[in-house]
């Protein structure tokens, strides 16, 4: 009996130095999956860039007492707002966003009258010239249209180019912290464990109609000048030390 508990005894005692170990080495030590000791560091790169591409959102709009004088309507002004854009613009750079009829009802008595229709088509014009973007605007204006937004964004070509240019500069800065970690901790780096980021993006410059209208207010055309969007993107990468 007493030479068990003096088992027991030596046992337990192994297991407190086994622990008291683990303690004091902390993470330095690899775990039961064999894994590596690491260095994370996260870079973000950010710089601004001028738009190239302006989408410019028209909407025709017309009511009649049946759907087919509403629908005749529209589309007459539409056709004369198309014709009046292709002196400027190609066809290909204008596309419709939405054409419905519906019935248009209005509070009368305290209740909803039918008072008749209206039909909406809505267009996107898409250039790269700010001098035509007022021109355009001018003449949705004088024709009787509805200007809803306008916005500056990237072509696909520049986007792809700009979304490159931030990953790159994030990862430089993500690699330039690691570095300067593991040289303040006497380490060396090795090779790349794993890498994530975040999609470069960036935030459109959004124009509503009440904005161009106060440009129109101050010159035969709307002045629109070309805007300067801000590219973001984060890469986080992580490094074996040696």
């Amino acid at each position: 009996m007493e030479k068990n508990a003096s088992t027991l005894l030596i046992i337990l005692s192994i297991g407190v130095i086994v622990l008291g170990l683990a303690a004091v080495l902390g993470p330095s030590l690899a775990d039961d999956n064999g894994s590596e000791e690491t260095i994370t560091a996260s870079g973000t790169a950010q710089f601004e860039a001028v738009a190239d591409e302006i989408t410019l959102h028209v909407r025709v709009e017309t009511a009649g007492k049946i759907a087919e004088e509403a629908q005749k309507m529209t589309t007459e002004k539409t056709d004369a707002l198309m014709a009046s854009f292709l002196e400027l613009v190609k066809k290909d750079d204008i596309e419709t966003t939405q054409y419905s009829v519906q019935e248009w009802r209005e509070w009368e008595r305290e209740k909803m009258v039918l008072k008749g229709y209206k039909a909406v088509h809505s267009l996107k014009i898409t250039l790269t010239d700010p001098l035509v973007a007022g021109k355009l605007l001018d003449r949705a204006v004088s024709s009787g249209a509805f200007v809803d937004y306008l916005n500056f964004g990237f072509s696909k070509a520049k986007e792809k180019e700009l979304k490159g240019q931030a990953l790159k500069d994030a990862a430089q800065q993500a690699k330039l912290k690691a570095e300067a970690v593991a040289d303040g901790l006497g380490v060396e780096l090795g090779d790349v464990v794993s890498v994530s980021e975040s999609e470069a993006n960036y935030p459109m410059y959004h124009m509503v109609g009440p904005e161009m209208m106060m440009a129109k207010a101050d010159a035969a055309e709307p002045s629109i000048s070309p805007q300067t969007l801000q590219v973001t993107a984060q890469v986080s990468v992580a490094y074996e030390i040696e």
